[in-house]
This record gives structure tokens, sequence and C-alpha cells, in this order.
């Protein structure tokens, strides 16, 4: 009896270890699976760089300001669109036309067919007679494939030379959404800002929950207090 008292409580203790183990490797899985949705996030975030592009050296400030955008057509059944601005300076370089600034992008303004940013772009260059070309699009973060999906809404090319301190407004091309006769005001207003300092940087974070968390069971519970200590 007492041989098979200790033969159980050695398999017990086994059993626990093994458990122990099991949890701490979940433990690490779970974390390298948080290390790697971050990092998918950020990189997923980034952008291609359209045809022909090459990055020449920073040159200087050239700072315009995404003012607003009216009339903007709808992609969504039963709401506006979710709308964001891309935009990068184009040049002839050596023969070239190429993209010669980074591609900045202004936030996303949700459910709104009349956005307003007034956000300011730093595109570190000195384009000389080069075009501002600017996209926007529809936000939808809701795709179940892709963790960020965009549809083209619409598109304009600027000269440079175009641009004044005084906001000016251009009509959009319309793409797959939309069309002159429902969207009839599509336009975008922006401005070049003639300024002494840089704009002050900006950074994206993604906060990221995990399912089977804290996070869920407080929510579930809806302990808010529990919410608000992690």
């Amino acid at each position: 009896a007492v041989a098979v008292a200790v033969s159980r409580l050695t398999k017990c203790r086994c059993l626990g270890k093994g458990r122990q183990i099991l949890s701490n490797a979940n433990e690490e899985i779970c974390e390298n699976l948080s290390i790697a949705a971050s990092k998918y996030i950020i990189e997923s975030g980034s952008h291609d760089d359209p045809p022909h592009s090459e990055m020449l050296p920073k040159t200087g400030w050239f700072v315009v300001e995404i003012v607003e955008a009216c009339d903007v057509p709808r992609c969504d059944v039963f709401s506006p669109s979710d709308p964001f601005v891309e935009g990068y300076i184009s040049a002839i370089h050596d023969n070239v036309f190429k993209r010669v600034s980074d591609i900045f992008s202004t936030p996303v303004k949700w459910n709104n067919d009349h956005p307003i940013w007034h956000h300011f772009a730093n595109l570190e260059c000195l384009p000389g007679n080069g075009v501002l070309t600017l996209c926007l699009y529809d936000s939808d973060f809701e795709d179940t494939q892709t963790l960020h999906r965009k549809t083209l809404l619409g598109s304009v090319r600027v000269p440079i030379d175009r641009l004044t301190e005084s906001p000016s407004t251009f009509p959009m091309q319309f793409h797959q959404f939309g069309n002159p006769d429902k969207n009839p005001n599509f336009s975008i207003s922006l401005r070049r800002a003639f300024i002494d300092n840089a704009p002050p940087e900006r950074a994206t974070f993604f906060i990221i929950r995990h399912g089977q968390s804290k996070w869920n069971c407080a929510e579930e519970e809806r302990d808010h207090g529990g919410m608000l200590a992690l």
C-alpha cells in the first residue's frame, strides 16, 4: 500500500511539473505571438513605393497642410466613409520622373463625408517644379483577412508652383465609388506652410488585446476598475 501511495504521489508530482512546464510554454508562446503580431502590424502599416521611386537625400523642408475634403463618396452601405489621405512629391531627377519624398498619411476621420484634418506634413525636400500627388482612401479595419485594408476613393495631382500660403481647393478624380452626379463637390483643400521650424513629429502606436485575457474577463464582468488597472 505504501509503495502504491508513493507511486501515485510520484505520478502527481510529475503531472504537476508537466502542467507547470506546459503553462510556462504557453506563456512563452503567447509572448512570442504578441511580439510577432506587434511587428506584423507595424510593418503592414508601411507603404510600398510607387513606380520609379528612388529616394533623394533630405534637402530641406517642404511643408504642406492638408486642410479638409468635401463631399467624400461613400463605399459603405449604411455609413459614411472613413477617409484619410496619403501624399508624396514626384519630380524629374536624372531625366526620370520619380518620387522624391517620403509618403505621408493623415489620421483617419471615422464616418465622415466632410473630414477636417489641418494636418501638417513635412516632406523634407526641395522639389522645384515637382508634383504633389494626393490619394484619398477609405479605411477598413474590419476585414478578417488583413489587418488593414484601404479603398481608393479619389486622387489629384497638384503642381507645386500652384500651392500658396492661402488654402486652395482642387477637385478630385473619382475612382471605384462615387460620381459627379452623386458627389459634385468632391474636392480637397490644402496649402503650403512657410514656417521657420519643422512641425512636431508624430508617432503611431498600436494597442494589442489578446483573447482569453484578464481584459476580456474584466470586460465581460463590466469591471471598469479592473480594465483600468490593466
